[in-house]
């Protein structure tokens, strides 16, 4: 996706500081890293976003279907602890398709299936 300077692309080694397995995406805006979504891969599929600046919301929205489209061909069920700090996080992942799937320890977990 490419939309003005804002770039999704597959990340790299370089753009993430994790082990294990990873299958992730960059948003940049004018070479600088501006996002990272994906999934965690250790037997179970685990979601995480990572924002490290404020975009438009119509860019964010374009490459979260993106990164969603992408990530159906893992067919595989994907789940992900809401943020909280955020109040919109529970509308972004519901309309993205994750459906609340268990509360613990005020911690709330969604399931995306396809």
């Amino acid at each position: 996706m490419r939309n003005n300077n804002t770039i999704l692309r597959p990340a790299t080694s370089k753009d993430l500081q994790t082990q294990g397995s990873v299958r992730a995406w960059v948003l940049e805006e004018d070479n600088e890293i501006i996002a990272v979504a994906g999934v965690m891969i250790d037997g179970n599929y685990t979601g995480f976003l990572d924002i490290r600046k404020d975009l438009p919301i119509k860019a964010f929205w374009k490459a979260s279907k993106e990164v969603m489209k992408e990530l159906k061909k893992l067919n595989a069920p994907i789940g992900v602890i809401r943020d909280k700090r955020y109040n919109s996080s529970k509308r972004f992942l519901t309309r993205l398709g994750f459906k609340l799937y268990n509360i613990q320890n005020n911690q709330e977990t969604y399931i995306w299936e396809l």
